[in-house]
């Protein structure tokens, strides 16, 4: 009887309890192997033999540490299921994929026998090329995408990308995955210059949500392509190469090799990027000032505002009068256009005394103060010759270039029956010397034969008491000059 016991539980060869086999192979003792239920199984399906695919199959599970019972039983259903499911069109493939998703068989017994029975020639070598620790979610993986694979859904293609996203598998065989499934051209070329970067899960997961990018109601693909870069957890030297490689256009292309050459921090790059480009595409003062307010938020200095500026927001002059600049001028010259740009949004009158009020601010140098005014305050060539020459009278009589602004500022404002009353009241006002104020009085536009009527020539024109500082502003700062004999 011990040896029937025995040899019973060799032949049957089922893994089982010590009890199980114990009364199995009893039965068998008395009443034939083919009492056993595995073997009436058999019998009942026609002495049928599992093919090599089967076995196969048998044996991964066994190994996986499967009862020989439950390897059975698992084979045996797998090899049932069949295309006969004419109403639902489901094929036989499907099925099988669905049985050893539903299963409770371990999931590397899963990975391996999808891989056995089921995987694509593409999947078979990914696999095989896999870690051993990510084959059990990367077939999991191509499960999922062929579930979306047989959808009507209109973003299947998408949701295929996503099943790999969300997957846990490794970086380095996330991006193999993708670029042999997904990947263009592109694509391709930047996924093989970054191999091997620590990043690269994160990587791959920000290309398939770039890839996954539409336009929506109030954004553009492109600004969905950026805003993808912009919230990964890339480091920014990444993000910055994947907005050149993949989104950016030849101007763009420009600026990101600038910034990067001026050492400028990558997230901070990138924020600035998707600030200009949401201004582009506003209009009109709004774009204007969308676009001052990227480059005022991005953080930038230096030679680096320097060049942004001139290359993405100078006009032909500004940019031709940023050229003329060296020196502390340089670095004082971006800020205040920057500053002329904002006061452009005021009202006509408001506009022009900003403008002054910056100029004089700027920290500028003289020189460099002179050549913004001329080239942003005064129009036509004749006018800015005019220009150019009262300055210089100006500056021969020891007028600085601020005081004349100043005073100039004031003549263009004052108007009505009591304007040159005004005006002589400033001057005489002034504390320069009697030739200074001659100069000044000229300077406003007055005859050199009525200059003997000035009250600083003791003449008739009388300087009439000042207006309250309400209406007529007094000129803030003497010019500190030591009088000039009058010529």
């Amino acid at each position: 009887v011990l040896l029937g016991i025995f040899i019973a539980g060799l032949i049957l060869g089922f893994r089982d309890t010590a009890a199980d086999v114990a009364g199995a192979s009893a039965k068998a003792v008395l009443f034939g192997k083919s009492s056993l239920k595995p073997a009436r199984d058999w019998v009942q399906s026609g002495f049928d033999t599992l093919n090599a695919k089967n076995t196969k199959a048998y044996n991964i599970l066994q190994e996986s540490g499967v009862s020989d019972r439950e390897a059975w039983k698992f084979v045996n259903d797998l090899r049932k299921v069949s295309d006969d499911n004419k109403e639902d069109k489901i094929s036989s493939a499907d099925l099988k994929r669905k049985f050893i998703q539903e299963s409770n068989i371990p999931a590397e017994a899963k990975a391996k026998i999808y891989d056995l029975m089921l995987a694509g020639e593409k999947e078979t070598n990914l696999m095989s090329e896999a870690p051993e620790k990510d084959k059990a979610e990367l077939a999991k993986v191509f499960m999922e995408m062929k579930d979306w694979a047989d959808s009507e859904d209109e973003g299947k293609t998408a949701e295929k990308r996503n099943a790999l996203a969300g997957s846990k598998i490794s970086g380095e065989t996330k991006a193999k995955v993708y670029y042999d499934m997904f990947a263009g051209d592109a694509e391709k070329k930047f996924i093989e210059d970054h191999s091997g970067i620590e990043e690269s899960g994160e990587l791959i997961n920000t290309m398939i949500r770039m890839k996954n990018a539409k336009k929506t109601e109030t954004t553009s693909e492109s600004e969905e392509k950026r805003k993808a870069i912009a919230e990964s957890d890339l480091s920014g030297e990444t993000k910055l190469d994947l907005y050149r490689e993949l989104v950016a256009g030849d101007s763009d292309k420009e600026l990101v090799d600038d910034l990067k050459k001026e050492g400028v921090d990558g997230d901070e790059a990138m924020n600035f990027i998707i600030d200009m480009k949401k201004a582009e595409a506003l209009s009109g003062d709004e774009k204007t000032n969308a676009k001052i307010r990227a480059l005022e938020r991005s953080g930038f200095q230096g030679n680096t505002k320097y060049d942004v500026y001139k290359d993405k927001y100078a006009s032909e002059s500004e940019a031709k009068l940023m050229n003329r600049m060296s020196g502390k001028d340089r670095n004082k010259i971006t800020d205040t256009l920057i500053k002329f740009k904002k006061a452009e949004n005021l009202s006509k009158e408001e506009s022009k005394d900003e403008k002054i009020r910056v100029i004089i601010d700027s920290g500028l140098s003289e020189t460099a103060m002179i050549e913004l005014y001329l080239a942003k305050m005064v129009s036509g060539d004749d006018a800015k010759e005019t220009a150019r020459n009262n300055i210089a009278e100006a500056k021969s009589a020891g007028i600085s270039f601020t005081d004349y602004l100043k005073f100039k500022s004031k003549v263009d404002k004052a108007s009505g029956t009591n304007k040159k009353t005004m005006i002589v009241s400033w001057i005489a006002a002034s504390g320069g010397s009697p030739y200074q104020k001659d100069i000044m009085y000229l300077l406003a536009g007055y005859k050199e034969s009525t200059l003997d009527d000035t009250p600083w020539h003791g003449g008739k024109l009388k300087a009439p008491k000042l207006p309250s500082p309400g209406k007529v502003k007094a000129p803030q700062r003497k010019t500190g000059i030591l009088p000039l004999p009058k010529k």
